[in-house]
């Protein structure tokens, strides 16, 4: 590994937390896609796509409010209760596989979903490397 190659392991809790954020806004992202992508087709589609989404802000707005704790115990607790949310987090990128898997969804939607549910793996594993 090069110098200038920073190991995850060397990553502070708020950088590990800005990641998951940053995981986060993309699958809003692709979800935001998807939501364009749908158009004309099955509105309940379109809803569950939006669903997801607003668990995903809901989620996002605790990761946010969580960085900018400064007080180191407050902080652990904030980090510690959105690792118990990690549950949550897997139900949400199922319910977009099984979105993405409906018949009923658009033609290159599934695409964008099956970005979602990478983004949103890879916040569950962002937070649960946080102490």
């Amino acid at each position: 590994m090069s110098a200038e190659v920073k190991s995850r392991v060397d990553e502070t809790p708020k950088e590990i937390l800005l990641n998951a954020v940053k995981a986060i806004q993309g699958a809003q992202e692709y979800l935001s896609k998807a939501t364009e992508a749908t158009y004309g087709y099955d509105p309940e589609i379109v809803t569950q796509i939006r669903v997801e989404r607003e668990s995903l802000d809901a989620f996002l707005t605790q990761l946010s409010h969580a960085g900018t704790i400064t007080d180191d115990d407050l902080f652990a607790k904030a980090t510690g209760a959105l690792k118990l949310q990690a549950p949550s987090l897997h139900a949400v990128s199922d319910q977009v596989k099984k979105t993405a898997s409906d018949i009923a969804t658009a033609p290159g939607v599934s695409g964008y979903m099956e970005q979602t549910v990478t983004f949103i793996q890879q916040a569950a594993i962002f937070i649960s490397e946080l102490p």
